[in-house]
């Protein structure tokens, strides 16, 4: 293999030392975005680079210059003309991370009076979120999940995520918001003040290298899409008081069958219905959650797994029409209509509506308690999808070539990095060592199974 493929260089005008800080003028990714607040601070937001070969879709680069058009401030209209527009910011009040809500703008709803009301009117489009490292959350993981999950072929369905910084006065209002608004006692209110607390103290805080600029003046975090009409997935979820991950792989009935050592073909039958494509998603879907929380140390999975309802079918390649593959489309079914009407949908396999799986609630991880690793789960898994067993394989082999991008790309410190290496490795033994005996089967490839019904034999070894 041409291992010089893999390597990926940007400059890196600071030590990479232990820890993590931002220095918001430097050129860390693709491109800076800078915006000015009212204060004169020059936040920054940070279009990525992207990782080698990675799989980054058309949507997840256009999402990524969207956040980083969003201004946290009023427009002016040479800043519009640039691309940038007004959003409005309100305290997240609910659940435990104290995040910033990002809320679209309308002529009818501006900016102020949005925030007027603390974000409370009715059918305001809520865009993102302004996390940052505190609490559980972690920056690197934010961003990390995101580019993981692309590198390994796009697996779990992450929203994208940039770097973003914000005028430290402009965060210390909103904290203050999130405290006062909060019930005292609750743990939204708890992390609210603590969060408070980290701000207030400036470069006094314990924790800036990890939540301020080097020069104490500015924030920083990641900005994340706000998926729309996601569901709790009660189905990946097992409740217990002790230990969800070990009661997941005990007592899940999905699980249970992805752990079955059996040929998927005595699992899932391989007609086209409803039942069976819904299965054999599920079981692929949590392959991809296991694997990515495996190398991402995630301590706060099980509970946060969402679904939105998508319509899968089967289409031709448009230059290609031997090359079939599996597409989704959300409730309104645009996309396949579109294709039927360019002769591109496989007839004999008509539209079906499914749960898929979607990774929205990254934030805890990287440097946390790594449950999946703790319970095994990896280890238990008896079907893969071949393509994410390759990616996984290629991944192993270039990541020592690209410390600099997790390390000046995504806020990794040099012990985050290095965790997430020793990961993978780990992955890969586990996986490999279980494909060659047999307990491991890469069988989970949904186009040939059911166009075909014979079972996919990905190979255990790297391919070329």
């Amino acid at each position: 293999m041409n291992m010089k493929k893999y390597f990926y260089s940007i400059p890196v005008l600071f030590s990479l030392s232990a820890h993590a800080t931002l220095t918001p003028t430097l050129q860390r990714g693709e491109k800076n975005i800078y915006f000015n607040s009212p204060s004169g601070i020059q936040e920054v937001c940070v279009i990525p680079a992207h990782y080698p070969d990675a799989k980054y879709t058309k949507k997840d680069l256009k999402t990524e210059e969207q956040l980083c058009s969003l201004s946290f401030y009023d427009v002016s209209v040479a800043e519009e003309q640039e691309g940038k527009s007004s959003v409005a910011i309100c305290a997240k009040l609910n659940s435990t991370n104290p995040g910033i809500n990002i809320f679209e703008t309308t002529q009818n709803l501006s900016k102020s009076v949005i925030e007027a009301s603390n974000c409370t009117q009715k059918n305001l489009d809520k865009i993102g979120k302004y996390k940052n490292s505190t609490s559980c959350s972690y920056t690197p993981s934010i961003l990390g999940y995101y580019h993981v999950s692309r590198i390994l072929g796009g697996i779990g369905r992450v929203p994208p995520s940039v770097l973003r910084s914000m005028d430290l006065q402009t965060h210390l209002k909103i904290a203050q918001q999130g405290k006062n608004q909060t019930k005292s006692g609750d743990l939204i209110n708890q992390t609210w003040s603590s969060l408070n607390n980290f701000l207030s103290a400036g470069l006094g805080s314990t924790k800036k290298d990890l939540l301020l600029s080097d020069d104490g003046r500015q924030s920083y975090g990641a900005i994340t899409t706000n998926p729309k009409k996601e569901e709790f997935y009660g189905d990946f979820f097992t409740k217990d008081k002790e230990n969800r991950a070990v009661a997941f792989r005990e007592r899940n009935p999905l699980f249970q069958k992805l752990r079955d050592q059996r040929s998927i073909s005595q699992i899932i039958k391989p007609e086209w219905n409803q039942a069976n494509i819904q299965l054999f998603m599920q079981l692929n879907d949590m392959t991809e959650f296991i694997l990515l929380d495996h190398l991402l140390d995630q301590q706060d999975r099980f509970g946060n797994i969402a679904y939105q309802d998508k319509y899968i079918y089967l289409k031709r390649d448009k230059d290609d029409a031997t090359d079939i593959k599996a597409e989704f489309d959300g409730l309104k079914l645009e996309d396949y209509k579109s294709d039927l009407a360019d002769g591109l949908v496989v007839q004999d396999f008509a539209p079906l509506k499914i749960r898929s799986m979607i990774l929205k609630d990254n934030d805890c991880g990287v440097s946390k308690v790594n449950v999946v690793k703790q319970a095994e789960l990896l280890s238990h898994i008896a079907h893969m999808n071949p393509k994410t067993y390759q990616k996984l394989l290629r991944f192993q082999q270039s990541i020592r070539q690209n410390e600099k991008f997790f390390r000046s790309n995504l806020m990794f410190t040099s012990i985050d990095y290095n965790e997430l290496v020793a990961n993978v490795d780990d992955a890969v033994r586990i996986l490999k060592k279980n494909c060659d005996s047999g307990a491991l089967k890469l069988d989970l490839n949904l186009k040939k199974y059911f166009t075909t019904g014979k079972t996919s034999k990905g190979s255990c070894e790297l391919e070329e």
